[in-house]
């Protein structure tokens, strides 16, 4: 839902879902939706129920060299 959320939201600017135990999957979802998002500059996924693979490491990249 999350995912969703910031894919569709044109005036997000932060997103803050710390220490939410997401799962991996869930953050993956997160991170790919930032992609679609041209407003957002801040998201905070630290503190979470499983660590960063390096898929999402790949991601968090692509979305700081657009």
């Amino acid at each position: 839902v999350l995912a969703e959320l910031i894919e569709a939201n044109s005036t997000l600017k932060t997103v803050n879902a710390e220490s939410n135990r997401l799962t991996g999957l869930v953050i993956s979802e997160i991170v790919r939706s930032t992609l679609k998002n041209q407003t957002l500059l801040e998201l905070r996924l630290s503190n979470q129920a499983e660590k960063y693979s390096p898929i999402i490491d790949v991601d968090i990249d692509m979305k700081n060299n657009r």
